[in-house]
């Protein structure tokens, strides 16, 4: 079975070997394991280095980067056959989809090899393999779809979605999170948008995350990843918010027959929607490989992490300012990879403690590193009446929009119920 095409690797590398500027075109699709050939991918490599540092890209210096592999692709003698065909410079990128093409196959072909073997023994990690398979699946999408800058389907896009707006009398354009304020300063929440939600502790961060989730389960598939507390100890969180049952009562089981109704009922909507809730994955790349894998089975729209500075991170650091850095890139990387809205729930440093304005500030994120470069919206909760109870604001949790890429911010007031770990718009208090 051949899957490879020596005469496309050839047209191709001649190309940018006469016309340099036509890397351009292929250098985000193709690498240089691609080829087939592994002269083919020392002349790709030396050509892409000379390129990327600005330097000229020709026979000579070409071969002055190989060195001494230069024998090794055929000397000089091959690489000025290359640029001797008869070539036509636009019709890079159908060399380029054929490389790749072929090279997708060969790496699938490996790696179902090597799978078959491993399902043939008796210990085989079954849902290793299968994770493996949906990785390849996703890296091959995600290079198919390769970015070229033009606007016209975009504008098309943006202009679709400004008239649904303008049809549903300017309503938002992303997903609903149940607070009709908050939607309308955020625009819902919108995909591939990486949003943390930070405060200090008791604050509520996680009856907010919890409220949330249950909101927009009900249209949209959302994964939730507690790294602090059980399933069990959310759902009846979820089961208090949504039966409005008081949480002592949901802990001490002294509940009415109304309430055993109620629970009844709330605990079958709650299992029958979109949430789905993980409290044994602490790893990033736990987190990563879950989430690719609903959303090739289903689908998955958005994703909570309880929280942040807990998670795991791929690369083990003793500065873990620069680890969570690197977890936080990650997590943009994620969001937009995936196509989905990610909120990650961030603890606050002491710091507003020591100030007579409690309220936190962006520079407050604890371990924030580039938490603040990368993130989309910052919000940070904060209740007066946690510092000061005889406030006027008693029963309200601030939700302080510290920073929005593309809105204003600024402070919404919600209403929190402690009894029944809720949080909702004011007029419904």
């Amino acid at each position: 079975m051949k899957l490879y095409n020596i005469q496309a690797e050839r047209d191709l590398l001649g190309s940018v070997i006469i016309k340099p500027d036509n890397l351009c075109d292929c250098i985000d699709l193709l690498k240089s394991d691609d080829f087939f050939k592994d002269s083919h991918r020392l002349l790709y490599s030396a050509i892409v280095r000379l390129y990327t540092n600005s330097k000229d890209v020709n026979i000579t210096t070409i071969a002055e980067n190989l060195n001494s592999k230069l024998s090794l692709v055929g000397g000089i003698t091959y690489i000025s056959q290359l640029t001797g065909q008869t070539l036509q410079a636009e019709s890079i990128k159908s060399y380029a989809e054929i490389i790749k093409k072929y090279s997708n196959a060969r790496k699938l072909l490996a790696v179902l090899k090597k799978d078959t073997t491993r399902i043939e023994k008796t210990d085989a990690d079954i849902k290793g393999i299968v994770r493996e398979l949906q990785d390849l699946s996703l890296e091959f999408e995600s290079k198919i779809n390769v970015d070229n800058g033009k606007l016209d389907k975009p504008m098309v896009n943006v202009l679709d979605s400004l008239e649904k707006r303008y049809l549903n009398g300017g309503s938002i354009q992303g997903i609903e999170t149940g607070y009709k304020v908050l939607d309308k300063t955020l625009n819902g929440l919108n995909k591939s948008d990486f949003i943390v939600v930070s405060a200090r502790p008791s604050m509520g961060k996680t009856a907010f995350a919890i409220n949330i989730a249950l909101n927009i389960a009900k249209h949209h598939n959302i994964s939730f990843f507690s790294l602090e507390m059980s399933k069990e100890q959310l759902l009846e969180r979820a089961l208090a918010a949504k039966a409005l049952i008081q949480m002592n009562n949901i802990k001490s089981g002294k509940l009415t027959d109304k309430e055993w109704t109620r629970v009844s009922q709330e605990s079958g909507i709650i299992v029958n929607s979109g949430l789905r809730i993980y409290d044994k994955i602490y790893s990033l790349n736990g987190i990563k490989a879950e989430c690719k894998k609903r959303k090739l089975q289903s689908s998955l729209d958005v994703v909570v992490i309880d929280y942040l500075t807990l998670i795991d991170g791929a690369e083990k650091s003793d500065n873990r300012v620069q680890e969570v850095s690197k977890i936080s890139r990650q997590l943009k990387l994620m969001a937009k990879e995936l196509n989905v809205v990610i909120v990650a729930l961030a603890q606050l440093s002491r710091a507003p403690e020591g100030r007579n304005d409690h309220r936190p500030i962006l520079s407050d994120l604890r371990e924030s590193g580039s938490i603040e470069q990368d993130t989309d919206i910052v919000i940070s909760l904060y209740r007066d009446e946690y510092y000061n109870p005889n406030t006027d604001d008693k029963g309200i949790i601030e939700a302080i929009i510290e920073k929005q890429r593309n809105g204003r911010t600024g402070t919404i007031k919600l209403a929190w119920i402690p009894k029944y770990q809720l949080i909702t718009d004011l007029c419904i208090k």
